[in-house]
C-alpha cells in the first residue's frame, strides 16, 4: 500500500472504549428451549438483546447499528449461532427515519405482524421494534405501557396493585423504584390512596414510598402512623422475650436455692445450674444468714 501512504493512517491497536467491555442493554438468556406465546417474545431465542428507550428518546440509525454490533459480540462471547440471537427495541414512536434507511439503503423489508410490533427481515438475526404506546393492549402489556412518566394517580395506583397481585421480587421492586422516580410529582397523592389499606403488600409499597420521601426530606402523616405501629409491634415482641428470659432466670434461682439448702457445694451448683458464680455465692451467703 506504499503508493497510498499519504492517504491511509495505520493504527496498530485501536481501543473502542476506555472502560471494561460491557454493553448498556438488557440481555435475556433462555434457560431451555421453549415457545413463548406472548407476542413481544415470540421471536426470542437463546440470547436476546433488549434496548429500552424512554419516551424522550428514540432509536436512531446509529443506535440501531450500535445494538446490532453489541449483539454480534454476544454471539461471539456466548458461542451461539446467529439464528440463536435476537434483538428487541422498545420506543415510543414509530422510527420512520430508521425504517426508511433500512428499506432504501439496506434493502430490508419490514412487517407489522401484531399491532405496534414491527419485524425487520433480512438482517443478521431476528429483530423487532416495539412501539410502546396506546395501541399496545392495556391488559396484555400493562407493565410495559406504564413504564413512563406522566402517569395519572389512578394509573399509578392500578399498576402498583397489579404488581402486588404478581408478588414481589427484587426485579419488580426495582421496577417500582423506576416508576416512582419517573412520577415523583404524584407519589404523595398515590401513597395517600394506599394509606387506607393494611395488606402485607402495602407495607412493602410503603417502604418503597418511604425511600422517596427521605430523599425529599419529609414523611406524610400516614407513614408516621405505619412506622409507629411497626415500632409498637417490635417493642411488644421484645417485651415478651424479656419476660420469658426473666421467668427462666427466676426458675434457675429457685433451683439453686433448693440445691444449696440441700447441702450441695457451690461449685457443683454452678456446674449444673449455669448461673454466674457471683449469683450462686450471693444465694449461698443468704442461705447461711437465714439458717
Amino acid at each position: 500500500m506504499r503508493e497510498y501512504e499519504n492517504t491511509l493512517h495505520f493504527i496498530e491497536e485501536h481501543p473502542l472504549s476506555t472502560e471494561a467491555l460491557k454493553i448498556d442493554v438488557l440481555v435475556i438468556k433462555m434457560k431451555k428451549e421453549v415457545k413463548i406465546k406472548k407476542n413481544i417474545g415470540k421471536i426470542f431465542r437463546k440470547v436476546n438483546v433488549v434496548e429500552f428507550k424512554s419516551e424522550k428518546d428514540y432509536v436512531s440509525i446509529n443506535d440501531y447499528y450500535k445494538v446490532v454490533g453489541y449483539s454480534c459480540l454476544c454471539k461471539a462471547f456466548e458461542n451461539v449461532s446467529l439464528d440463536q440471537v435476537t434483538v428487541t427495541f422498545f420506543e415510543y414512536k414509530v422510527p420512520k427515519k430508521l425504517f426508511k434507511h433500512l428499506k432504501e439503503e439496506r434493502g430490508l423489508s419490514i412487517t407489522e405482524p401484531y399491532d405496534n410490533i414491527f419485524y425487520i427481515h433480512g438482517e443478521l438475526f431476528p429483530i423487532q421494534i416495539i412501539v410502546n404506546n396506546a395501541r399496545l393492549s392495556e391488559n396484555e402489556y400493562v407493565f410495559i405501557r406504564n413504564l413512563r412518566s406522566g402517569l395519572s394517580p389512578k394509573e399509578m395506583y392500578d399498576i402498583l396493585h397489579a404488581l402486588e397481585q404478581e408478588g414481589y421480587t427484587d426485579r419488580r421492586l426495582k421496577y417500582i423504584d423506576v416508576l416512582l422516580r419517573a412520577n415523583s410529582n404524584i407519589v404523595k397523592e398515590v401513597s395517600g390512596m394506599f394509606a387506607l389499606e393494611k395488606s402485607e403488600g402495602f407495607k412493602i409499597l410503603a417502604d418503597a414510598f418511604a425511600e422517596h420521601y427521605k430523599e425529599k426530606g419529609w414523611l406524610p402523616e400516614f407513614m408516621n402512623e405505619i412506622l409507629a405501629e411497626e415500632l409498637a409491634e417490635k417493642d411488644a415482641v421484645l417485651a415478651e422475650k424479656d419476660a420469658k428470659i426473666q421467668d427462666m432466670q427466676n426458675t434457675l434461682i429457685e433451683q439453686a436455692k433448693e440445691m444449696l439448702k440441700d447441702g450441695f457445694p457451690v461449685d457443683l451448683v454452678i456446674k449444673y445450674n449455669k448461673l454466674p458464680r457471683e449469683t450462686i455465692e450471693s444465694l449461698a451467703d443468704m442461705s447461711k444468714s437465714d439458717s
